[in-house]
């Protein structure tokens, strides 16, 4: 009688897994540090303080996000729990995903992205260009529940940048790292203001960790956008919850996940999210600026923190950061039909960002 015999996996020998995982932390460190400097771009001064945005946007693996997702890809792979033979999954439709299927083709490591079904075509075509492969769910709460619809494959390994882990790893030549560096050699000082637009956090521990390390006094202003992360933090504290829609990518939608730290942040405020797609028209057309809409929400809390000190004399250096670049945004917030479909006015806020940029000499 022939007996059914459950499939075996075979585990790479200890010398194999070891040359193996050497030759992938080399890459990831080859990719992450050819990263050039970034460009320090003066938007203007206001009495005697200046506004100085930091475009991060060349180079792989750019944005503080990115970044995290590249580190805990590494840290899985020192602590041998990434071997050869196993699938990354990353739960993310945007610009991470893309990055990390880029880097896991580079590395020849399987990858699949798990999706939202109404996730931009050309962001999917670019995760299954790069080799990975698509897990489709109906919404972001659906995302979790896929090791219950059993899509998962035994062995896969979730990377989780929303995790109370991933606080700790973005520190050492970080985007962070690179924008004060980038700040000091051109204006020989530190900022005195930096303002983050908050989604998992990722940003501004990252910025509270360059600093400390510099020791570096610095308050960090962090810019939500209404429906995001701080809608009800007050009230409801750290697990706070929304069910209103947004649109600017790379924010949370009323998560506030566990890898943020609280004490990154000095204090925070929130616009809405026409503010941040108006600040990315005005940007490309007046300063041939294309980024993405969480760096025109982080770019707007920036000319909103520099109006209110408008009248102080006091040489503060306010900084801001944009690391996506807007191509990516072509058949979403830069298309007119779609701002149509979405109900979204932006002459209004369009105008906001012209006045507030216009108080800047």
């Amino acid at each position: 009688m022939a007996h059914k015999h459950a499939a075996v996996r075979v585990e790479p020998d200890f010398d194999t897994t070891c040359v193996w995982r050497a030759a992938k932390i080399s890459t990831i460190d080859q990719l992450l540090l050819s990263n050039p400097t970034p460009s320090v771009i003066s938007l203007g001064t206001c009495s005697s303080n200046e506004l100085l945005l930091i475009d991060e946007r060349k180079g792989f693996g750019h944005s503080h996000k990115a970044w995290l997702v590249a580190e805990l890809l590494r840290h899985h792979i020192r602590s041998d729990a990434l071997k050869p033979g196993i699938r990354v999954i990353l739960r993310s439709s945007g610009s991470t995903a893309i990055m990390m299927a880029e880097m896991c083709a580079r590395l020849d490591i399987p990858f699949a992205a798990i999706v939202t079904r109404t996730a931009p075509d050309t962001k999917k075509e670019l995760i299954r260009s790069n080799g990975g492969e698509l897990i489709e769910v109906e919404d972001v709460k659906s995302a979790y529940n896929v090791e219950e619809d059993h899509r998962f494959r035994p062995g896969d390994l979730v990377i989780d940048q929303f995790s109370a882990e991933a606080r700790s790893f973005p520190i050492k030549h970080s985007p962070a790292s690179r924008m004060l560096g980038a700040l000091k050699a051109t204006r020989g000082r530190m900022p005195s203001v930096i303002v983050a637009a908050v989604g998992t956090g990722t940003s501004a521990n990252s910025i509270r960790l360059a600093t400390s390390d510099e020791h570096v006094p610095v308050e960090i202003v962090g810019v939500d956008v209404v429906g995001g992360v701080f809608q009800d933090y007050r009230v409801l504290g750290l697990r706070a919850h929304t069910t209103a829609p947004h649109l600017v990518e790379g924010m949370s939608l009323g998560f506030v996940p566990p890898s943020l730290m609280r004490t990154s942040l000095d204090r925070f405020s929130s616009y809405p999210q026409e503010a941040a797609i108006a600040t990315c028209h005005y940007l490309r057309a007046k300063l041939d600026l294309c980024v993405g809409p969480s760096s025109g929400m982080a770019i707007f809390g920036a000319l909103s923190e520099m109006a209110a000190m408008r009248h102080l004399w006091d040489g503060k250096l306010v900084t801001s950061f944009c690391y996506d670049h807007g191509l990516r945004y072509a058949d979403t917030i830069f298309d007119p039909a779609f701002l149509r479909d979405k109900g979204l006015d932006l002459g209004p806020w369009i105008d906001k960002v012209e006045q507030l940029h216009g108080m800047l000499a």
